[in-house]
């Protein structure tokens, strides 16, 4: 029954996925995704998932739940000490500049561009970015579309929070976060870098191809969590579709329909 359960499942993610692609169709003879092809769509879909939303709701209830670390940033002032002062730095400042009065001193500062928060606003980033391609691919009066309006907006709420403004600048798409800031996320004890990196490894399961990561996403956006005979009907209807669309001569659409309904019927058997 698992090896049916999949099978129904894989082959109405087929047809789904492709309808969402412009102009592009996904192969009857070949149910299963192909990563290579819909990746990128792969990706517009995670933006919208469970992983992705259950963080964005998350970090809005929890806003005051980012971690900011004090750091240091050297400062050269006249006769002014905002920090403690570096007296070697201070002696060659004034003789290469003349300046009989200039202090060099380290002024303590808290910044939330650390390594945690470095892994949310990439986070944030991309999912605002996926999201934005995907509504862009609906058609007018689509019903998949309220989904992602909800989704955008909650992340754009999110963008608008002050303590991920300073990360948010230094968010580059090519460029993810090093591994110690994956490693520094994972490891805190603070649930919305939990979710960070929840939905962090989501993604990168999605792209190396892991059928866990993949199951969450798709059934989060395309395949509701429904029961085993309701997307049994499901497949079943969309099979019944695919082959009156495929086929434009009615006495061939009413054979392949046959064929389908008897495939249905031993599958139901089995």
């Amino acid at each position: 029954m698992e090896g049916i359960d999949r099978a129904i499942s894989d082959f109405a993610a087929g047809i789904f996925l492709r309808h969402f692609r412009s102009g592009t169709l996904l192969g009857a003879d070949r149910p299963s995704l192909d990563l290579a092809r819909d990746l990128e769509l792969l990706r517009a879909h995670w933006a919208i998932s469970a992983p992705v939303r259950e963080f964005v709701q998350y970090l809005l209830a929890h806003r005051h739940e980012a971690q900011a670390l004090l750091q240091f940033q050297r400062r050269t002032d006249d006769a002014v000490a905002r920090g403690r002062i570096d007296a070697r730095a201070s002696v060659i400042a004034r003789r290469v500049s003349g300046h009989p009065s200039l202090i060099v001193s380290e002024e303590p500062v808290r910044s939330f561009n650390t390594g945690p928060n470095q892994v949310v606003a990439w986070v944030v980033h991309m999912a605002a970015t996926h999201a934005e391609r995907l509504f862009a691919m609906q058609p007018k009066n689509s019903a998949y579309a309220s989904l992602i309006e909800a989704a955008m907006a909650e992340i754009s709420a999110v963008k608008r929070l002050d303590a991920l403004r300073e990360p948010l600048k230094h968010v580059t798409a090519g460029r993810r976060p090093g591994p110690n800031a994956v490693r520094d996320a994972a490891r805190s004890r603070r649930l919305i870098y939990r979710y960070a990196i929840a939905a962090y490894t989501t993604l990168t399961g999605v792209e190396a191809g892991d059928e866990a990561a993949l199951s969450r996403v798709l059934r989060s956006t395309l395949i509701g969590p429904l029961e085993e005979w309701r997307r049994f009907e499901l497949a079943v209807a969309a099979g019944l579709g695919e082959a009156l669309s495929f086929y434009h001569d009615f006495t061939v659409s009413v054979v392949c329909v046959l064929k389908h309904f008897s495939i249905a019927q031993k599958a139901a058997l089995v």
